[in-house]
């Protein structure tokens, strides 16, 4: 597991989006849909918002929930397309 960790680039996020990353790559895909879940609801910034949705999107694409895997890299783009404030 150790020599897994160390080929994971995981730089540039913060601790719980490494973690979430961390899971995603171990294959932990419940794990980390419920910490991007949290993280969602804790935040209030679009573009990490955006950033959440389409990791929600990888995961469910993962796990073969398409639809929903197609909900959420919906609800990413718009977040991405809308005007700044």
């Amino acid at each position: 597991m150790t020599q897994r960790i160390k080929k994971i680039d995981l730089s540039g996020y913060q601790e719980w989006y490494r973690f979430g990353e961390l899971l995603i790559n171990m294959g932990y895909f419940n794990k980390a849909q419920q910490v991007y879940e949290v993280l969602l609801k804790q935040t209030s910034n679009d573009s990490e918002a955006a950033f959440i949705y389409n990791r929600l999107g990888y995961i469910n694409d993962n796990e073969k929930n398409y639809e929903q895997a197609i909900s959420f890299y919906k609800t990413a783009i718009e977040i991405y397309e809308k005007p700044p404030p």
